[in-house]
């Protein structure tokens, strides 16, 4: 998923309509044409932001447009999970060999740095030295085509650029593949030696030029009066297309000089230190510096995990996740997310001053050595959301300077001026009793964070930037700068995604126990093949709903579970719990069990809050409470609690097992088993216990 802007000539589908933007006016409206009917309308440019987000507008996939059908707005793949091993292979291999030209950028990258890359990957394949996977099937025993040159890398180069880093762009076009139309030898050289004449010069030929010509060679190559010996005449697309395959350097380079090339190929303004918004962003976690306390009873829960994200250009913080998950892929999606999106009202919801104006899809995004940002599916969402991982050097927090400074500054501009903070280490807080004097719950700091965040951090002069960040981020604003933003904003939800593979039965899809069903499930059940598994994802935060892929449509399925009394809002840690104490409990595990079992996990859970004492254990309570969702994503007026005395439709009065049998130390006794196919090493935290690594 490439990156998009609100400017000029760029397309998108709105409300079944397309149009294209012909001008952008200073008062932040735009004006579009209908590619329709022509029709002109001016608009403003937040409406059509927050149409994007809500699903009503997308955007055109750049490189793939016909200028006179209808646009296409779905890409070919999704993800990278949706094409083959094989393809998959390739896409990252080529994106092994360009990436260092990619980090050099335009403005730095000489034909020689080319060359001298791929003298270099050709080198490290000799030796059999490469860091990334080339073979594939079984055993592996199959290995994908590595042959490189310097046209082909300037190719792959040009499509990485022109998608928006959208590592996708790399994926062979294999599945487009018809029958293979080989020209003879001699036609061959007769249409290279035609366009290298005529095509690669200074002076101007079009296409029909070089198709004429080359009839005439063809004509003239053919012996007379012996058919046998007739040469096929190449048809006009075909010359069309080995046009369009030329590398683009070498052909601005014959038809207008080395001087107008680089020109041309060349990025101004690219800098190490970013000079304009969403180039490099930062991310890390750290426990906040302040205790919090239970809603309902008042006592103390433990200290929340703070995961912030922050553009480093303008010092202006993005989003963050707040909540009493330890840090983890979870934290991190949820943080991002945060920080893609539009904030919506927060002056109304938080009584902030200052509105949440910054949004939108980075080039960059640095992360440190943690598990939860090294796996399969942070890479794969970053590069196919356009964005570039950049892992610092181990032990290294001044590579992040920017988001280490922002952890400062919050703990001493906020968390230690509030009753309850544990300050930054014990001299500091003497005998000050955190404990004691904690009062604040999670959505008190969450209010707390948006008014320090919006109206002091945001509007207060920084030394480092010579500014201050609001000032700063309204002035790119005023020059033209727009956010990149995703095609498809559901798309975000699915690529930051948990992916599992799982048949179609006549009832639908199983997974945990869990069923999902959806209409369009049984024909797409009667086009697999038996046996044959479909790709889901589905976020880990609210397994109420996951996401089936259709191969045959290219698209994924929003299918929800049939329990939705049970599943919604429901943690994917949440209903291990519930699994894990129901086969404690019963020999069978089904719907109707788990809907037992989450009400008398929640009656426990209750009952240890009225006598629990121990931090660490009422931290796991407000875990469970707020199952895995950010403070900005909880409800503000009704607790994050399941209902405990509803009778389950149809339910049989039974003998439940006494209360006092059940351990109270339920949530710190339970040790989860995960099937290990399932559960990636990637950084999801599923238990306290791993992370304290009893």
């Amino acid at each position: 998923m490439n990156g998009h802007q609100f400017t000029l000539r760029e397309r998108f589908k709105w409300h079944n309509t397309d149009y294209e933007i012909t001008r952008v006016l200073d008062d932040g409206r735009i004006n579009l044409v209908s590619l329709a009917t022509g029709e002109m309308l001016t608009v403003a440019e937040q409406d059509l932001a927050q149409a994007l987000f809500n699903g009503a507008l997308r955007f055109a996939i750049a490189g793939t447009q016909p200028p006179n059908d209808e646009l296409i707005t779905e890409p070919a793949f999704v993800t990278l999970d949706d094409c083959t091993p094989k393809q998959r292979l390739v896409a990252h291999y080529r994106y092994w060999v360009i990436e260092p030209l990619v980090v050099m950028g335009r403005h730095k990258r000489t034909e020689q740095a080319v060359m001298d890359r791929v003298e270099a990957v050709v080198e490290m394949l000799e030796r059999n030295n490469v860091p990334v996977k080339l073979t594939y099937g079984k055993d592996d025993g199959e290995q994908i085509h590595t042959a490189l040159s310097v046209r082909g890398a300037y190719r792959w180069l040009q499509a990485f650029e022109t998608s928006g880093q959208d590592i996708r762009s790399l994926i062979p076009n294999w599945h487009k593949r018809g029958r293979r139309n080989y020209l003879p030898k001699t036609v061959d050289e007769i249409v290279t030696a035609t366009i290298n004449d005529l095509h690669l010069q200074r002076e101007r030929h079009t296409v029909d030029d070089v198709y004429l010509e080359t009839l005439l060679r063809v004509d003239e190559a053919s012996v007379p009066d012996e058919e046998v010996n007739q040469l096929r005449v190449p048809s006009r697309s075909t010359i069309h297309r080995r046009i369009e395959q030329l590398d683009t350097a070498e052909t601005l380079q014959a038809r207008q000089g080395k001087r107008a090339a680089k020109r041309a190929l060349s990025q101004y303004g690219q800098m190490e230190q970013p000079t304009r918004p969403l180039i490099r962003i930062e991310i890390d976690h750290t426990p906040a510096d302040i205790i919090l306390v239970d809603a309902d009873d008042g006592l103390p829960l433990g200290r929340p995990t703070l995961t912030s994200v922050m553009d480093v250009a303008t010092k202006y913080p993005l989003g963050y996740y707040l909540g009493f998950e330890p840090p983890s892929y979870l934290t991190v999606c949820e943080a991002l997310s945060h920080a893609f999106k539009p904030k919506g009202d927060v002056q109304a919801r938080y009584g902030a001053v200052h509105d949440w104006i910054a949004y939108g899809l980075p080039r960059t995004l640095v992360v440190d050595n943690g598990k939860e940002f090294k796996g399969h599916s942070l890479e794969d969402a970053s590069l196919s959301l356009g964005i570039m991982l950049q892992y610092t050097p181990k032990m290294t927090p001044h590579f992040k300077g920017g988001i280490e400074r922002l952890f400062n500054t919050q703990n001493s501009g906020l968390f230690h001026t509030l009753e309850g903070t544990t300050f930054s280490n014990i001299f500091a807080r003497g005998d000050y009793r955190s404990l004691e004097l904690a009062k604040l719950t999670l959505q008190d700091i969450d209010s707390a964070l948006h008014i320090f965040l919006l109206d002091y951090y945001a509007e207060r002069f920084h030394k480092g930037l010579q500014g201050i960040p609001a000032r700063r981020w309204e002035s790119f604003l005023a020059d033209g700068f727009k956010p990149r933003l995703p095609a498809n904003v559901d798309d975000i939800d699915i690529l930051l995604g948990r992916m599992v593979q799982r048949c179609i039965f006549h009832y639908g899809v199983e997974i945990d126990s869990l069923r999902y069903n959806h209409p369009e499930l049984a024909f797409l059940r009667t086009q697999l093949k038996k046996g044959e598994k479909v790709k889901i994802k589905y976020h880990p935060a609210d397994i109420s709903k996951i996401y089936i892929y259709n191969p045959f449509d290219n698209v994924y399925l929003n299918v929800p579970a049939v329990n939705q009394e049970y599943a919604q809002g429901l943690s994917l840690w949440k209903h291990s719990v519930i699994r894990t104490f129901l086969r404690r409990e019963r020999d069978k595990v089904d719907e109707k069990g788990l809907a037992w079992a989450k009400r008398r996990i929640q009656e426990i859970v209750d009952q240890a809050k009225s006598r629990q004492k121990k931090t660490s254990r009422r931290q796991k309570i407000a875990r469970w409470e707020t199952s895995g969702r950010s403070a900005q994503n909880l409800p503000v007026d009704t607790p994050a609690t399941a209902p405990t005395s509803l009778p389950l439709e149809g339910e049989e009065k039974e003998i439940v097992p006494d209360m006092g049998s059940v351990s109270p130390k339920l949530l710190d006794n339970i040790r989860l088993q995960f099937d290990p196919e399932e559960l990636e090493a990637e950084g999801w935290r599923v238990t306290h216990a791993e992370e304290e690594g009893s």
